[in-house]
């Protein structure tokens, strides 16, 4: 049995800041925020760190179109 998790909203550094920088941060706190200070991806409690964007709304679509594809995959 294969088990899908998609882990969200936290832990999401890894690959959303590959996105279109137009459409707004996806995830916060990570290393590549661009802002000084802790560096969440090695000091988080459970790293890779990073939270969900909930004020951008462009965020909430990607995920409605992972989470489709999830559904496709594994019905």
């Amino acid at each position: 049995m294969v088990m899908p998790e998609i882990d969200a909203p936290a832990h999401m550094a890894m690959g959303w800041d590959n996105f279109d920088k137009s459409l707004g941060p996806m995830v916060l706190c990570t290393d590549n925020n661009g802002v000084d200070g802790p560096q969440w991806d090695s000091t988080g409690l459970e790293p890779p760190s990073g939270q969900f964007n909930l004020v951008n709304e462009n965020a909430y679509a990607i995920l409605n179109d992972v989470y489709k594809d999830v559904i496709d995959i594994f019905g």
